[in-house]
């Protein structure tokens, strides 16, 4: 994604990302996840995107189908955490509806795009695999396997929806739905597992065809050469992507009085932005520390949340001496975690600041009236990151300490809406910062890969 080389383009990698691909699904249960496939795909097809656009947009499309396949996992685990086992089927059924179009609509454009730019690169360089046919006039066999991939798509996802249809009925039939969950994995299977071989034929043949795979590499090493800072603006981009995914991954989203996203996943973001980010800025080891002493600080005070609630009630923290030292144990691994937090925004800052002093505008206008402007912009901006993250880090330890004092006043009552409102203000606020900064790079990108 750096402009790095991939081994045959992309095309030897394809293959192991079907493999995750055709295997049908439980109700929303995926065992082999969808997303891994995706991101797999996506990565293969990278370089190819970068010389042509309709893969591009193919590329596009799997992305898209990526943050799906996560949020089908996040769905599970709110189903779980938020409904009673009798609502869990109905809700699973609208789900796995809305889940099962997605993937429809999606894919279908997405498949129609990869094989589309594949008969275009073969066109124009000696493709003899992807236009290979049977007999002349008959379809090739880009064309076959892009029809093969619709009835694939299609019947995987609609026969996978069909048996969760009996939630609706009245009498028993919902006793036989794993009998109807059987019967359409029966219909699928076979279409699935034609479909893997077929498609793993058609990539194996295309990495054969040497001339086709030399021609690409060519044109590609050639569009790198003169596009140096599109690249740079890409590894950039998504390293600030994935910061803004950490910062808004500090939001609580509490069941039971316990965080069903726990902080650890924001800090292990942090640290892979930090990875990203670690040619372009020399800040990025100052992000490694904080993100690192967030883990821990995140494990205890998960660990210290769930002791505390799983045996005591808020009110007992006053007449009982063991809940008393379990709830100021948590309350002190909140604030050893909120100055952690205020420590990565104070680190995260200047690593933003060095990549955008070096690769937006600013980098050639010092001194200008534009440099200026943009100068107080981003420090105006920065400046109210910083001070929202940390009213948001006290205003969570606030709700903290009012867990057992709520009975003095609504003050105490309020403080979880007070801190969730904070949080996200924070969040919107750090989104369109760092968005703001990451369009500032792009725009001083000024090459062009098409």
């Amino acid at each position: 994604m750096t402009g790095k080389m991939r081994k045959n383009m992309g095309f030897s990698l394809m293959p192991v990302a079907f493999l995750f691909l055709f295997e049908p699904s439980y109700s929303l249960i995926d065992p082999l996840p969808d997303f891994i496939g995706y991101f797999i795909l996506c990565f293969a097809l990278i370089n190819l995107a970068d010389i042509n656009p309709k893969l591009m947009d193919a590329f596009k499309q799997f992305r898209i189908a990526v943050l799906v396949g996560v949020l089908r996992i996040v769905a599970v685990m709110a189903i779980n955490l938020l409904f009673e086992k009798q609502e869990r089927s109905v809700i699973s059924l609208l789900l796995i509806f809305v889940f099962a179009f997605s993937d429809v609509v999606i894919l279908i454009p997405g498949y129609k795009k990869m094989f589309e730019g594949f008969l275009y690169l073969g066109t124009y360089h000696n493709g003899s695999a992807v236009y290979e046919t049977k007999k002349e006039g008959a379809a090739n066999a880009s064309e076959h396997m892009y029809a093969l991939s619709v009835l694939f798509v299609v019947v995987k996802n609609v026969f996978w929806a069909l048996p969760e249809f009996t939630t609706l009925a009245a009498d028993d039939t919902y006793e036989f739905i794993n009998v109807l969950r059987l019967f359409a994995a029966v219909i699928i299977i076979p279409v699935a597992i034609v479909w893997l071989v077929r498609i793993i034929k058609y990539f194996r043949a295309i990495n054969k065809d040497a001339d086709f795979v030399e021609s690409l590499k060519t044109v590609y090493l050639e569009k790198i050469q003169n596009a140096r800072d599109f690249f740079i603006s890409r590894v950039v981009s998504i390293g600030l992507a994935i910061m803004t995914g950490a910062f808004i991954l500090s939001l609580d989203f509490t069941v039971d009085s316990v965080n069903a996203i726990s902080d650890i996943w924001l800090y292990i973001a942090a640290i892979v932005s930090a990875l990203f980010l670690r040619r372009h800025t020399e800040k990025w080891k100052l992000l490694i520390i904080p993100s690192t002493l967030g883990i821990a600080a995140a494990v205890f005070c998960d660990l210290a949340t769930n002791h505390f609630f799983s045996r005591h009630s808020p009110n007992d923290v006053i007449r009982n001496i063991e809940a008393y030292n379990s709830y100021y144990f948590m309350l002190f691994m909140y604030v050893a975690e909120a100055v952690i937090f205020i420590g990565l925004l104070l680190c995260a800052i200047p690593a933003i600041r060095d990549l955008f002093v070096s690769y937006t505008d600013m980098s050639g206008n010092i001194g200008s009236s534009d440099y200026k402007a943009m100068k107080r912009k981003f420090n105006c901006g920065s400046a109210t990151v910083l001070s929202l993250g940390v009213i948001a880090a006290l205003s969570g330890l606030y709700y903290v300490y009012s867990i057992p004092r709520t009975y003095k006043g609504l003050v105490f009552e309020l403080s979880g809406i007070i801190s969730h409102t904070l949080c996200i203000v924070f969040v919107f606020v750090t989104w369109y910062f760092i968005g703001y900064v990451k369009s500032a790079i792009k725009q001083h990108c000024k090459s062009s890969l098409y």
